[in-house]
């Protein structure tokens, strides 16, 4: 296998989001940048400004931003611990060369919600993401395999949005990420109650382009954010785990 590597409610507030793509394999030096939007006011009329602001971060672009009654900073980390069940040979996940990988589910803190990561991928330790990311805004935790390449992180629930929002949310996104990426495509479904918003799109970044999927729920009236990403010429191989990534998303009693 190919190696890999990293809504107030009726009135929204501004988001900023950044992201933090994957780095390069050693001898091959990534700076993250950052992907920055700034995001909308949303009034009961559905009256809508959107400012983006971008700035690529290799990362994971993973918050993406704005939203009809959000402010969707990534979470701040303040030492995220991260719950991590044991790799059961009863999960896996299957790479786009029809390869399996172990795979465990994991979570952060005592939120009740978890999804399947590779079980070879390594959680950054506080220090580490503090080091990546070098800014107050940073993922809760953050899964990478061996050199970066690829990378699933997740940042905890902070901002107000309602459940009813999430679609309106994933239509802002999208209109603002259309202006400053190549928007692949967004999905909307129902998890256990939950309205899910999931969005693809591709980044630019120096010389090479980086391939995400987000995706984003309300949990207890406020947004959660799950991120998937890896170098854009790797998504052959590597699309299809992050597909099923977000899809193994589940919610716990």
């Amino acid at each position: 296998m190919a190696e890999a590597k990293k809504a107030k409610t009726a009135t929204a507030k501004t988001t900023k989001t950044k992201t933090v793509p994957a780095k390069k394999p050693a001898g091959e030096s990534v700076k993250p940048t950052k992907t920055t939007t700034k995001t909308v006011k949303t009034t009961p009329n559905n009256s809508t400004k959107s400012t983006p602001k971008t700035s690529h971060h290799i990362w994971k672009i993973v918050v993406a931003v704005i939203t009809a009654a959000v402010v969707v900073a990534v979470l701040v980390f303040i030492g995220a611990k991260i719950i991590a069940n044991c790799a059961d040979a009863n999960h896996s996940l299957e790479t786009g060369k029809n390869e399996k990988l172990d795979a465990k589910y994991i979570s952060i803190d005592d939120l009740k919600y978890r999804i399947l990561v590779p079980a070879d991928f390594k959680s950054l330790s506080a220090e580490e993401i503090a080091k990546e990311y070098t800014s107050d805004d940073a993922p809760d935790a953050v899964y990478s395999n061996s050199n970066s390449t690829v990378n699933i992180a997740l940042s905890k629930p902070e901002q107000t949005l309602s459940n009813d929002q999430i679609k309106t949310y994933l239509d802002t996104i999208k209109a603002v990420f259309d202006l400053s990426a190549k928007v692949i495509g967004t999905d909307y479904y129902e998890v256990d109650g939950h309205n899910i918003g999931t969005i693809k799109l591709v980044t630019d970044f120096t010389d090479e382009s980086i391939y995400n999927h987000m995706m984003f729920f309300s949990y207890d009236g406020k947004l959660a954010l799950i991120s998937f990403n890896c170098r854009d010429n790797m998504r052959d191989e590597w699309e299809k785990v992050g597909d099923e990534i977000i899809k193994s998303l589940e919610f716990t009693k």
